[in-house]
């Protein structure tokens, strides 16, 4: 990844920088200077290194500083990285370092999707199929299902899956079995 970051590839140097974080690769574990690199790279309007800082302040229980985790996903957010997008609507909608707000969570989520990011975050827009939110929209919620899907998130085509089986059966079969062959057990 070195070479490829010294010729100019930005994700390569946050590959390197992730890499030097863990220590493995062969890098020194240099976790400071990895998060200082980093937030120059969020500073400098790299969406993706904001997306990953928002989730190793998230979820390393070394760094576990919520505020900074909304903080960062807010701005990749802003940068159009669906990671970042995905990240904002879980502690939106969990309350994590922020008022709990379950609309504003799935209006990330479906910003995240939106921006390619078909994984967990289409799939818990689902939701709104089944009126988590505030205004329930079950065509909402199965249109953001088959865009998930179609993003190859196997979790969005089993949960579409179950979603439309009583009401459109060959769907149904069509997304569980795009489940399965995409690797999802319960597809």
């Amino acid at each position: 990844l070195r070479p490829a970051c010294t010729g100019g590839l930005a994700r390569a140097c946050i590959g390197v920088e992730l890499l030097s974080y863990q220590g493995a690769g062969g890098l020194a574990r240099d976790q400071a200077g990895a998060l200082r690199e980093l937030d120059g790279r969020c500073i400098a309007k790299d969406g993706v290194a904001c997306g990953f800082l928002a989730g190793l302040w998230l979820n390393d229980a070394g760094l576990g500083d919520e505020r900074e985790a909304v903080g960062y996903a807010r701005r990749g957010c802003e940068l159009d990285d669906a990671m970042a997008c995905h990240l904002l609507g879980v502690v939106t909608y969990n309350g994590v370092g922020v008022s709990a707000d379950v609309a504003a969570g799935f209006e990330h989520f479906a910003r995240a999707c939106d921006l390619g990011g078909g994984g967990a975050g289409a799939a818990l827009r689902a939701g709104l199929s089944q009126g988590h939110n505030s205004t329930a929209d079950p065509a909402g919620g199965v249109a953001v299902l088959r865009r998930g899907c179609q993003l190859a998130s196997y979790l969005a085509c089993r949960v579409l899956a179950a979603t439309v089986q009583a009401t459109d059966g060959a769907a149904a079969v069509a997304a569980a079995t795009r489940a399965c062959d995409g690797g999802d057990a319960g597809g």
